[in-house]
């Protein structure tokens, strides 16, 4: 994961974020409901999920607004995911990728190609695609 913490406060403030408990726990970084300890950050995107964090020690998730989370410090999110892989690249930042286009890549000839990379801006793009 990773070597340091971050207070709960400054990444919502650094994620634009709205934090709903206690600013000064401090986090070491995310995990997925099963594999969390107390100090990792999870998230959840609705109610079917709510209900796994009962077996779950995380102190700190990303929720959707008006979700309950019972008493767990919750950063509220309209995107819970985007935003969970927003605070994963705070704790592990994305490899630097050269630019260009990798030597085994096939694409149509009439194919429109943006200029991503990876991470979030690909996550936009795909959006913009596929809007669901």
């Amino acid at each position: 994961m990773t070597s340091h913490r971050l207070r709960l406060g400054e990444l919502a403030e650094r994620l634009g974020l709205v934090l709903e408990g206690d600013a000064d726990l401090a986090v070491s970084g995310v995990s997925g409901i099963e594999d969390a300890t107390a100090d990792d950050l999870v998230y959840v995107r609705s109610a079917a999920y709510a209900k796994r964090l009962g077996e779950c020690p995380a102190r700190a998730v990303v929720a959707p607004p008006d979700l309950d989370v019972g008493s767990r410090s919750v950063l509220r999110s309209e995107d819970p995911g985007r935003d969970f892989y927003r605070a994963a690249r705070i704790f592990v930042p994305e490899p630097a990728v050269d630019a260009g286009v990798h030597a085994s890549a096939v694409v149509a000839e009439d194919a429109e190609v943006e200029a991503v990379s990876s991470g979030e801006a690909a996550l936009e793009a795909l959006r913009r695609f596929r809007p669901d």
